[in-house]
């Protein structure tokens, strides 16, 4: 048998050996490899990262370079979104200088009352190219859900049943329009936009000149008959060879003249027109009869005529300094309504700028919420006095304005000294309350509630101004002696 020292040195024999095999130069290699793989995976890691976020970074800067492709289609989204597509105006009668800065407003006021849904303003577009730029959104399939137009964009789309009917609701539940200008935005009866802004033409007189041949001014419910026996006294020239020829009134025409004799042009499509009835050959007649007591050749500032049609964006911005030039020209003017006809009244006709939806609008509720708001709030409406030149749809602006102890003639005068940062508006335009007392915004109130909106569509203007129709016209024989 071993003894205990024999049984010792066997244990501690087996137990070098066991730590011989686990410090093998065979386990440290495998130990060395493994680590230099770990190592070798981190680094492919990171080319792999490294590689994904510069191809990220090329990406995202390709599509931030597309045209019309903002960073809010990589943000959170609202519920809804709401397109309005408008012009920039320019500085005719009929383009509503200033008309983005109402739309601008509205959609201010739209958001407060609205905030689930995004508006996106397609803006930027001159008024002169607006038709078009319009008409090519609809082929594209692209067009606003709710946009502003005049009347020829409104008879075309409303002709090729591109716009959704209204109910009459708005209308109704606002009562603050005036009614010519609601029946202008109906085709077949049925509503299909609601007006938003207008320009109405009126009378500008001479005052001094009338006042120094006549003797007096023309009254608000003057006739055919006092406007052209007004206009025979002051034609003529003096016997000094140094003075300027005189004149009865340059611009009038003769659609003028039919709107004042309660005469329609054509529907409301311009499929048919009425341009043979007795009251549009009447006001053609009676046009013929001012030839010799009219000219062209000069204008209403020239102070050489005692007359001249004057739109109501002139009225207001020329009796507002700086662009008041009575002065200068050393004589003072006014406005006042149209002449009546014999089958009419002292109507005016207006231009028109109104807003309709899309009939292909997939937020049509939405879209009605913000022309309701364009059209009938009172803050928008008001802007369209602060911010343009033309006159709110409103029928409750003006009478804001209307003051019984000051006429417009009386009140052409400006005085330096008063301070004009309080009349201003956030651009510096001044406000309507500065010019208020300019211009007589309670006889404006009453044009507007009987004025004829021109109704404009593709070739208006030529069949209009067809010499050869016209003169035809004019060798009709009416029916009984023409009332002037």
């Amino acid at each position: 048998m071993m003894d205990r020292t024999q049984k010792e040195n066997i244990r501690i024999r087996r137990t070098d050996e066991r730590k011989a095999k686990t410090h093998s130069p065979s386990e440290g290699k495998n130990e060395s490899c493994r680590t230099d793989v770990g190592k070798t995976r981190t680094l492919r890691t990171d080319t792999v990262r490294t590689l994904v976020c510069l191809l990220f970074a090329i990406f995202a800067f390709e599509v931030f370079s597309i045209p019309g492709i903002r960073l809010s289609f990589f943000l959170p989204k609202h519920n809804k979104s709401l397109t309005i597509g408008c012009f920039y105006g320019g500085t005719g009668p009929g383009d509503f200088e200033g008309v983005q800065n109402t739309i601008l407003l509205a959609i201010g006021e739209y958001q407060k009352k609205y905030p689930d849904v995004e508006v996106q303003f397609e803006k930027g577009i001159p008024c002169e190219g607006y038709s078009e730029w319009l008409m090519g959104k609809y082929l594209e399939g692209k067009e606003p859900d709710v946009f502003i137009a005049r009347q020829e964009d409104l008879s075309v789309l409303t002709k090729k049943n591109m716009l959704m009917p209204l109910q009459d609701e708005p209308v109704q539940k606002m009562k603050a329009f005036y009614p010519p200008l609601v029946d202008a935005c109906r085709w077949d009866g049925i509503l299909y936009a609601l007006p938003v802004m207008c320009n109405p033409q009126m009378m500008a007189v001479n005052i001094d000149f009338l006042r120094t041949y006549v003797g007096n001014d023309p009254s608000p419910d003057w006739s055919w008959g006092d406007f052209h026996q007004m206009c025979r006294i002051c034609t003529g020239s003096s016997v000094k060879a140094q003075d300027y020829p005189r004149y009865g009134v340059t611009g009038y025409t003769w659609e003028m003249a039919a709107a004042s004799n309660g005469a329609k042009l054509f529907d409301e499509y311009g499929v048919n027109n009425y341009l043979d009835e007795l009251k549009c050959v009447q006001a053609v007649t009676y046009h013929h009869s001012l030839n010799d007591l009219m000219t062209e050749m000069v204008d209403f500032t020239s102070g050489q005529t005692a007359f001249s049609p004057m739109w109501a964006s002139d009225w207001r911005k020329y009796s507002t300094p700086p662009f008041a030039a009575t002065q200068e020209n050393g004589f003072s003017w006014y406005c006042t309504t149209m002449p009546a006809g014999p089958g009419g009244g002292n109507i005016s006709r207006t231009e028109l700028l109104a807003g309709a939806v899309s009939r292909r609008s997939t937020c049509r509720e939405d879209a009605v919420h913000f022309l309701e708001i364009l059209a009938g709030n009172d803050t928008v409406q008001q802007s369209v006095l602060d911010e343009t030149w033309c006159l709110p749809a409103s029928s409750k602006i003006l009478p804001r304005f209307v003051s019984s102890n000051q006429s417009s003639v009386d009140s052409l005068k400006y005085h330096p000294s008063a301070d004009k940062s309080k009349y201003q508006t956030s651009t510096g335009r001044l406000k309507s309350t500065y010019e208020a007392s300019a211009v007589d915004y309670g006889l404006l109130d009453q044009i507007l509630n009987k004025a004829v909106v021109i109704r404009r569509f593709k070739g208006y203007e030529e069949i209009l101004h067809n010499e050869g129709h016209r003169q035809d016209l004019s060798r009709c024989t009416c029916s009984g002696p023409l009332q002037i």
